[in-house]
């Protein structure tokens, strides 16, 4: 569907953008605790979390380790189906 909106490198950039916020994300919910429903609640109280450990990157390691391993886990899995879906399209 994206592809279809724009050039196909756009579209896998785009893709891969949203797979790292997302895996960003897991981090967020699982280690700092916050929930989907902050996100509408007190937006600017996480995104102050957020600038703090983007800031202290080097220090906090884990963030940046955890964030790469779901990362990597989920480009593997969008691949996977990507392939898959494709190949039934072209039966």
């Amino acid at each position: 569907m994206l592809q279809k909106a724009c050039n196909g490198w756009l579209a896998w950039g785009i893709i891969f953008i949203l797979l790292w916020l997302a895996s960003v994300g897991v981090y967020i919910g699982r280690f700092a605790r916050w929930n989907s429903w902050d996100a509408m609640l007190k937006p600017l109280v996480i995104l102050t979390d957020v600038w703090k450990w983007v800031s202290l990157a080097g220090e906090r390691q884990h963030l940046l380790s955890f964030s790469w391993l779901v990362f990597g886990i989920t480009v593997i899995f969008y691949l996977m189906m990507y392939i898959s879906l494709s190949e039934e399209k072209e039966l």
